[in-house]
């Protein structure tokens, strides 16, 4: 989407004229002066959203086929990114209505001026008489209340606030579609507006966002249940691959899907559509959903007999059972026990049971894979997902050779698994050759353990490497792989990303708070990273020896230079030299707790908004005196 190019709201006039002055917490200042900054930072959004349309006009007048982007996320939202072809967003959007009942969003959470829950305070602002807990130990954690963030002096308070209108220019999608839902409660409202006191008490924090988190309103469209993971966003998916194919011409690229949230209960797919054109191939679709925990769904029309067909085989080669599928989550389901994992490092066979049936679907029933998309559900991501799309094309009488090569990046070691080349010896040998003298592995020795996969081999020392904010070598790897691929005359159809976390366990969780780490460094090892890499048999006379290209775009975490532990568990700071600087300044600044939280809220506001075109005043512990604090 073009709009992507615009940036999150800078806001990067809003400094109040002084630190000292009676205000609630940074965010405070006179309300004319808030609605002046508000205004000027829209003008440069404005103007911001206008150079991109002209950009991506001189784009578009180069286009051959345009596409299309649809979202969907099961926190009751629809995004679409694209040219407007034929007339296809109308489209969308009234099938979104009479399907899902959607509407285009036309308010969002954005920065508001707050003047209290009725426009009133009891009381009026002075950061002495206010801050009597601040010195005492814990105070972080305390649930401290004695600076409401608003008062009757006529200020107000910067803060983010619900249902504020969407403006043209600060839309994040080309089109944004909502789906019907309660209103958050006016108790977990006043919660989240009461966080912004300057005092930002750990616990309040804590408990505040998860009693909130509990409490927002769910979309009735997305669906979820139990603790294994159960959706009906593959359902959903096939639904609106269905319209978009079979009603509007477009022809499915490809569709990949993600897992968000603590336990990656969260769910986002990502569904991509090529414009109607000649080589379109309007055909059914079928999705199958390969999960770890112990099931399969199938979504999609019944052709030519395939659930009678899956059924057989399933039952044959994996002892699946079928079971009552609930029409709300999917068409068909069965119960497996053949997906497994062992070990601390990932080991899985889903690789495996997926070549198994992408070779049963496209050589033995002729359909045609379309996607091939893994998710990690769980805590540390270990509960794989496999997302399958194929496509019954008619004029296809023999499925293509399929193969997959995963590359997994595991502490202190790495390993490269293959399937697929027991149904296309013809690449055993030549990747095996690659393998071991390019990449100088080895073969990996079962020790008399059932084997996972049909071919696994382990990589020498740095073959993977890590390096801070999550730079990796996975993508060069996938390149090279591609490049001799195409050399034996096969096509990079796939390859998607996952990882492994130790991030959210307790002990990474503590050492994060440790004195002996500086921010950012719990990021560093606690993630092993895998890319599947599918790969199918170029066809007589297509050509297979072009050039490879790969772009990827990483989220990097970034350090926002906020302290909000208490000195005796250990505050972080990466400004001093060495350990034992930061040490001394860990024990200085922890006496200083009331003159911290007066510059906290300008290095929170600098993190969410990504404002760092403005320096920070006050990035030492020694520089956050009372009496020099000020704001330029």
């Amino acid at each position: 989407s073009h709009s992507g190019l615009s940036p999150v709201v800078r806001l990067s006039s809003l400094r109040p004229p002084q630190v000292g002055a009676p205000m609630g917490n940074e965010f405070t200042a006179p309300a004319p002066y808030l609605d002046k900054c508000l205004e000027d930072g829209k003008a440069e959004l404005m103007q911001q959203r206008q150079r991109d349309l002209d950009l991506f006009r001189a784009l578009d007048s180069r286009t051959k086929v345009p596409h299309l982007l649809v979202e969907l996320r099961s926190l009751g939202f629809v995004e679409v990114c694209g040219k407007d072809t034929g007339g296809i967003y109308a489209k969308l959007g009234e099938w979104l209505k009479a399907k899902w009942d959607c509407d285009i969003a036309t308010k969002e959470a954005k920065d508001a001026v707050w003047k209290g829950p009725c426009g009133l305070c009891l009381c009026h602002y002075s950061i002495c008489c206010n801050d009597c807990c601040c010195p005492l130990p814990f105070s972080d954690y305390i649930f401290c209340g004695c600076a409401p963030p608003a008062c009757d002096c006529g200020g107000g308070t910067l803060v983010l606030i619900e249902g504020q209108p969407i403006e043209d220019f600060d839309r994040l999608c080309d089109a944004n579609y909502a789906m019907k839902k309660p209103e958050l409660g006016c108790a977990c409202k006043y919660t989240s507006l009461c966080e912004l006191d300057r005092h930002y008490p750990v616990a309040c924090w804590y408990c505040s966002r998860y009693c909130c988190a509990h409490s927002v309103p769910k979309p009735s469209v997305f669906k979820t249940r139990g603790f294994n993971g159960e959706s009906n966003m593959g359902k959903l998916t096939m639904q609106l691959v269905d319209f978009m194919t079979n009603e509007c011409g477009w022809s499915l690229v490809l569709c990949n899907g993600t897992n968000l949230g603590w336990y990656g209960d969260i769910r986002e797919q990502q569904v991509k559509f090529a414009a109607p054109s000649a080589l379109n191939l309007i055909a059914p679709h079928i999705m199958i959903e390969l999960r770890a925990v112990g099931y399969i769904e199938v979504n999609g029309r019944d052709t030519d007999g395939v659930y009678e067909l899956l059924r057989t085989w399933l039952s044959k080669h994996w002892k699946a059972e079928s079971i009552k599928a609930d029409p709300d989550y999917c068409d068909l389901k069965f119960s497996c026990r053949e997906f497994k994992r062992r070990g601390f490092e990932g080991e899985n066979n889903m690789g495996l049971c997926t070549m198994q049936l992408v070779d049963y679907l496209t050589l033995q029933c002729s359909w045609t894979l379309v996607a091939c998309n893994g998710g990690n559900f769980g805590m540390r991501g270990d509960w794989r997902e496999q997302q399958l799309v194929f496509r019954k094309d008619e004029h296809v009488q023999h499925g293509g050779d399929n193969v997959m090569v995963e590359l997994r990046d595991v502490l202190n070691s790495g390993y490269i698994e293959v399937n697929g080349i027991e149904t296309s010896p013809s690449i055993r040998e030549p990747l095996h050759d690659f393998i071991t003298t390019k990449w100088r592995c080895k073969d990996f020795d079962w020790h008399g353990q059932e084997p996972f996969c049909e071919k696994k081999y382990t990589t020498p020392a740095h073959f993977y490497y890590r390096e801070p904010k999550l730079v990796n070598n996975l993508g060069k790897r996938t390149i090279e792989l591609a490049t001799f691929m195409a050399s034996q005359g096969w096509l990079l159809k796939l390859c998607n990303g996952g990882a492994i976390t130790h991030m959210r366990g307790l002990g990474n969780r503590i050492n994060a708070r440790s004195i002996h780490f500086l921010a950012g460094t719990e990021f560093q090892g606690q993630i092993n990273r895998e890319q599947q890499v599918k790969f199918t048999k170029a066809r007589p006379g297509e050509k297979s020896d072009g050039s490879y290209l790969m772009i990827e775009l990483r989220a990097v975490p970034r350090d926002p230079g906020v302290e909000n532990i208490p000195w005796c568990i250990g505050p972080r700071c990466g400004c001093e030299s060495d350990k034992h600087e930061r040490e001394s300044k860990d024990w200085e600044w922890s006496l200083q707790t009331p003159n911290r939280r007066l510059t906290r809220r300008e290095e929170v506001r600098n993190w969410l908004r990504s404002d760092y075109r403005v320096a920070q005043v006050n990035m030492y512990k020694g520089d956050m005196d009372r009496d020099s604090a000020m704001y330029p």
